[in-house]
């Protein structure tokens, strides 16, 4: 449900926020069971080790705080 159906419920607008918050609880899940060890370390660039998973979480984030914008699907 995290890995396809909350995405294609963000990207059409449908239900937006319930949609981010099932990539949350995907996400926390994701780092905490195979990355949790990568938590703060860095990567080979320098980076953040887990720069995608987090920007994916706080992108998650933002859209519950924000909602869906102007183009949705229910209103």
């Amino acid at each position: 449900m995290g890995e396809i159906i909350a995405p294609l419920m963000v990207i059409l607008g449908y239900q937006t926020r319930i949609g981010a918050l099932l990539i949350i609880f995907n996400m926390l899940f994701a780092i905490i069971l195979v990355h949790g060890n990568e938590l703060l370390s860095l990567g080979r660039s320098g980076g953040w080790a887990l720069e995608l998973q987090g920007f994916f979480l706080f992108t998650a984030v933002a859209v519950i705080f924000l909602g869906p914008g102007r183009y949705k699907l229910k209103n």
